[in-house]
C-alpha cells in the first residue's frame, strides 16, 4: 500500500511541497476492541495540543448537537442503539474513551458512540452554520482502469490535526484502508478495500431530529451511513453488493455516495433520499468515462455560487481521458480554485485530498 502512496505523490511532489501527506497509522483487528486504537490515538495526541486537535473537535460536535436539539436523552439513545448495532465498534468507542480520559481528557464512551451519527444529527441542525463542500470524481482511462478521487471539506479545520491515513489490519494482512478522523470516528468517510472505494458528499437537506432518531433504529437502516460502509467492507462485500445495499436500505439522511470497483465501468453516484435512490449515475466505457457529485443534484440546475460541477466537466473535457483519468488529472480536478462568482473544488474548508484506486490504495494530502 505505501508503495501505492510513494508512487502517486511522487508524481504531485512539486504540487504537494506546502501541503504534507497525512501521518500513515495501522489498526488491527485482531487485537481486542478496546484497545486497537491506543497507538493511533498516541501519535495524533503527541502531535498536536488537545484544544487544538480532538478537544476541539469533540467541542465543536456537542455545539452541533446542541443547534440539532440533541442533548441527553438524544446522546443516550444514539448510544444504545450504536452499541446494539455494531457491538465491536462500541467496544472500540469505550476504549477510545478509557484512554483519554486516563491521560487526563475525560469523555465517555456514550458521547462517542453518539458522535458515530453526526452525519445524520448534522441533518437536524436546521439554519445552522454546518457547512460541507466535499467533492468526488470517479475516472476511467482507455484501458478500463478505474480511479476515485475526493476532497473533504469541513468548517472545523481542526479535523486536519487528527486526520491519518490508516491501514486495517486483519490475519497479518492489510483488509482495507481510510483516510481517518481518529479519535472522533471509528466508521468510514473516505476508504477502499480490494472490492469497492468509497467516498460520501453532503446533500443539502433537513430532517427532523425525531424522524432520525426513529430511523436508526430500523433493522435495515445504513445509519451511521460510514460504520455500516466499514462494516461492508469488513464482510469483503463485492462493488455491485455495496451498490445493492446502498441504493435499496433505508437512509436516515440524504447523502451522495460515491462507489468505485477495480473492473471497467465500475463507478457510481447513488443519491440517496430517506427511502429511494434517485437518478443513478454510472460509468459508461468511454460515453461516459468520469462521474463528478459536488453537493447539488447533478440532474438539476447547479447554485450560482457553487459551479464545481461544470468547472470539473469543463476541466476534464479539456484534458481528455488519456490527461484526465490519471492521479495527475485527478489531482488537478480537485485543485481548482474558485474566483468572486463561485467557490472551486479547492477552498479554505478543504481538509484533506484523497486518491483511490481499489485494487491498489489510497493515499491523501492534508490541504493547508
Amino acid at each position: 500500500a505505501r508503495v501505492f502512496v510513494l508512487v502517486v505523490f511522487a508524481l504531485l511532489v512539486t504540487a504537494t511541497a506546502a501541503a504534507p501527506t497525512t501521518p500513515y497509522l495501522q489498526v488491527d483487528l485482531d487485537e481486542p476492541a478496546s484497545t486497537r486504537w491506543v497507538a493511533p490515538l498516541t501519535r495524533v495526541l503527541t502531535a498536536h495540543d488537545w484544544s487544538d486537535g480532538l478537544g476541539a473537535v469533540f467541542a465543536n460536535a456537542a455545539r452541533d448537537y446542541s443547534t440539532a436539539g440533541c442533548g441527553a436523552a438524544c446522546v443516550g439513545l444514539l448510544a444504545t442503539t450504536f452499541k446494539a448495532r455494531y457491538p465491536e465498534q462500541y467496544d472500540e468507542v469505550s476504549g477510545i474513551a478509557e484512554f483519554l480520559t486516563e491521560q487526563g481528557h475525560p469523555v465517555t464512551a456514550e458521547t462517542i458512540a453518539a458522535y458515530q451519527y453526526y452525519y445524520e444529527i448534522a441533518h437536524a441542525a436546521n439554519g445552522s452554520d454546518i457547512a460541507f463542500g466535499c467533492t468526488s470524481i470517479v475516472v476511467q482511462d482507455c484501458n478500463g482502469n478505474v480511479k476515485h478521487g475526493r476532497n473533504l471539506d469541513f468548517h472545523d479545520h481542526t479535523y486536519r490535526n487528527i486526520t491519518a491515513d490508516v491501514r486495517w489490519m486483519k490475519n497479518g494482512s492489510s483488509l482495507f484502508e481510510t483516510t481517518q478522523s481518529v479519535g472522533e470516528d471509528v466508521g468510514i468517510a473516505t476508504g477502499r478495500s480490494g472490492q469497492f472505494a468509497f467516498s460520501y458528499n453532503w446533500r443539502h437537506s433537513y430532517v427532523p431530529l425525531n424522524v432520525v432518531l426513529s430511523c436508526i433504529q430500523y433493522a435495515d437502516s445504513i445509519a451511521p451511513l460510514g460504520n455500516y460502509v466499514r462494516q461492508l467492507m469488513e464482510d469483503g462485500l463485492p462493488y455491485k453488493d455495496v451498490l445493492r445495499h446502498l441504493e435499496s436500505n433505508v437512509a436516515c439522511a440524504d447523502a451522495f455516495l460515491i462507489v468505485s470497483g477495480p473492473a471497467t465501468n465500475q463507478g457510481a453516484v447513488i443519491t440517496r433520499g430517506l427511502t429511494a435512490s434517485e437518478h443513478p449515475l454510472y460509468l459508461d466505457g468511454n460515453a461516459r468515462w468520469f462521474i463528478v457529485q459536488p453537493n447539488s443534484d447533478w440532474w438539476l440546475p447547479q447554485p450560482t455560487t457553487d459551479q464545481r460541477l461544470a468547472m470539473v466537466t469543463d476541466w476534464l473535457d479539456g484534458l481528455g481521458q488519456a490527461a484526465g483519468a490519471t492521479f495527475k488529472g485527478l489531482w488537478s480536478s480537485l485543485s481548482l480554485p474558485g474566483n468572486a462568482t463561485t467557490r472551486g473544488t479547492l477552498s479554505d474548508d478543504t481538509v484533506y485530498t484523497a486518491l483511490m484506486a481499489t485494487a491498489s490504495g489510497l493515499a491523501s494530502v492534508l490541504r493547508m
